[in-house]
């Protein structure tokens, strides 16, 4: 039940709550979680729905800045907002002088956590991992941005759950205690690490404002290290960050709001094309018509319109951090301040990069005009997708766009036919293979009779060649326990980044058991490609096949303690083992091609990399 209550039965606050304590008549304060910027959060049992826990934010009147029934109304629009990088709000209300947020209570560490874990490793998160964080992070505020913006985005305000899912918590609050927008800095450093320059001076929050906050997330993410004066490219930290990669974050840390991606999406965006390399060129069409546009980064994406009176706008955040670009040339078919829409041809360059598509609420790209037409004859771009300026912002449908439209629907029309044909085809050579079929049976009849036989012998003198193998490894297994007492059986499911001590794998690539990067698929909505199996799965299936890796225990003398660390794959197949720390060996390979055949349940995700030990002794 998603509710806003307005109710004033309960005291105030100001001391922190004791458990027992019912708020609403509905939450019970069951413990303390954490004081954050003066507020405090609570787990809290919901006694209408039989103790469903929650996480229960306390927001005192004296802790607002602009009135409670401001912040009451804006808070209230995040009940509605369901994603799965997003944490869902249960329930908002006021009680005497205070208001209270229930929220889901997320099973994990907040980003935080995470980042210090690493550092006390002495290493940040790899390339792919935080892009991969980024682009979560980015989906959430992207899914929200109808709704409300956040303003308040820090390390302690994203949170990483059990099975590595990313959410975003804290949605609506920023304008009304603006101290959350100070938490979750790293030791030693400005509180204020994450919060634009412009919301410091008092501007109201906007997506350019979440642009500069995550872009400083990314780069304390890549490096190990809060951002910093003197500033430091990224790439010159990290060895696996590429110099592209220092040109997306640059510009994300402009100082004025103008010139920073136009959005968390469109930083995604660069992001992602500026860690998968630039793209193989394309030789133009002929008769295209070359013109010359001043680079600004390495890649490109929209970005908010420049203020020309304002003379700030020339000045970046950092030294090395991007120019304002020149101004960009219309979309053909606009109509910007009411000028009549370009019938002339291209003023582009045919092989220039800056046209992104969305297909499915998703961007791909940037390409060139060569590029968005070849796929367009491929029947890859569609007429409904919708076909972005990436200089100017300026979009609309690809069957809008001047050329592209005829283009498309001539494709359609060809590829459609081209099925049909094809169609065709496969019946008449369905019709060829009846006939075929029919004559085939009679004939294997025939030679069914004359070689069953012969296969009667044969297979009853395998299957008894098999039944005394299989007789021959279970009296291995019962003589090796007749002397040996098991115990310690336990499994855990690896929730963390992070190596286990050995390193390596007897299979797979060498990232098998590193969950730095294990976040999910982001491209994927809602509980969709980011499943893990839990610590009783492992166990339930550990505990019906164990018995079948006594051949492989009983060849190494001497072993008291067996500790597997392996990863299964969403198939439910296990893909790389470690036994004892080691990675490779004789035992290690044993191993692995006996939990091969373990049937592990299926799941929706990547991998999970679970531990399973038992103990032996005589």
């Amino acid at each position: 039940m998603r509710q806003a209550v307005d109710s004033l039965e309960s005291a105030g606050t100001s001391n922190r709550m004791r458990p027992g304590t019912l708020v609403a008549g509905r939450f019970r304060i069951e413990g303390d979680v954490r004081s954050e910027g003066g507020t405090q959060v609570y787990t809290a049992a919901d006694v209408s729905t039989e103790g469903a826990i929650w996480a229960l934010r306390i927001i005192p009147f004296s802790a607002i800045a602009q009135g409670p029934a401001r912040l009451l109304q804006e808070v209230t629009k995040t009940q509605s907002l369901r994603h799965k990088n997003l944490v869902d709000v249960e329930a908002v209300g006021r009680e005497a002088d205070f208001l209270f947020v229930a929220t889901e209570l997320v099973d994990g560490q907040t980003l935080r956590d995470f980042i210090d874990a690493k550092r006390a490793e002495g290493r940040g998160v790899s390339l792919k991992g935080a892009t991969n964080l980024v682009a979560h992070v980015s989906n959430a505020l992207e899914h929200a941005s109808s709704t409300t913006l956040h303003g308040a985005l820090t390390p302690s305000q994203i949170w990483v759950n059990r099975s590595g899912r990313v959410k975003v918590a804290a949605l609506g609050l920023a304008a009304g205690v603006p101290s959350l927008a100070r938490q979750g800095a790293p030791v030693g450093a400005a509180d204020t690490l994450y919060v634009a320059p412009e919301l410091l001076a008092g501007a109201p929050a906007s997506q350019a404002s979440d642009v500069y906050s995550l872009g400083v997330i990314l780069y304390e993410l890549l490096t190990g290290e809060p951002l910093s004066i003197p500033y430091r490219a990224a790439s010159s930290l990290a060895a696996d960050v590429p110099p592209a990669v220092d040109g997306v974050i640059e510009r994300a840390l402009s100082r004025t709001a103008e010139q920073r991606w136009i959005s968390t999406a469109a930083l995604k965006s660069a992001l992602q094309s500026a860690v998968a390399g630039p793209p193989v060129a394309t030789a133009p069409l002929a008769g295209a018509q070359a013109v010359s546009r001043p680079a600004t980064v390495p890649v490109g994406s929209p970005m908010l319109p420049p203020s020309a009176a304002s003379p700030k706008a020339m000045g970046p955040t950092y030294p090395g951090a991007p120019r304002p670009p020149a101004p960009a040339a219309p979309m053909p078919g606009s109509n910007p301040g009411g000028a009549p829409a370009p019938t002339a041809g291209p003023a582009y360059s045919e092989t220039e990069e800056r046209w992104l598509i969305q297909k499915d609420n998703l961007d791909f790209g940037p390409f060139s005009m060569v590029q968005v037409r070849t796929q367009v004859e491929r029947g890859e771009i569609l007429p409904e997708h919708t076909i972005l300026d990436n200089d100017s912002g300026n979009r609309c449908k690809v069957k809008e766009f001047p050329g592209l439209g005829d283009l498309a629907k001539h494709a359609h029309r060809r590829i459609e036919q081209a099925r049909r044909d094809n169609a065709e085809q496969r019946s008449q050579k369905t019709q060829k293979k009846k006939s075929l079929v029919t004559t085939a049976i009679v004939t294997v009849v025939i030679a069914s009779v004359l070689g069953g036989a012969g296969f009667y012998v044969l297979s009853r003198r395998d299957g008894g060649a098999n039944r005394l193998a299989s007789r021959q490894e279970e009296a291995e297994v019962e003589s090796f326990l007749k002397g040996v007492k098991i115990g310690g059986m336990k499994a855990t499911v690896r929730r963390g980044g992070g190596h286990h001590a050995g390193g390596g794998n007897t299979a797979g690539g060498p990232d098998d058991f590193n969950n730095d990067s294990n976040f999910g698929d982001a491209t994927r909505g809602m509980a969709q490609g980011d499943q893990t199996l839990d610590d009783d799965q492992i166990q339930n299936t550990m505990m019906s096949n164990y018995r079948k890796l006594i051949p492989c225990i009983a060849h190494a003398p001497g072993m008291s303690t067996l500790a597997l660390d392996f990863v299964i794959r969403g198939t439910g197949k296990v893909s790389a083992v470690k036994v004892n720390g080691q990675k490779g060996g004789p035992l290690a390979s044993c191993v692995l091609g006996r939990m091969q055949s373990f049937n592990f349940p299926k799941f929706d995700g990547s991998k999970t990399i679970a531990s399973w030990s038992m103990s032996m002794g005589r």
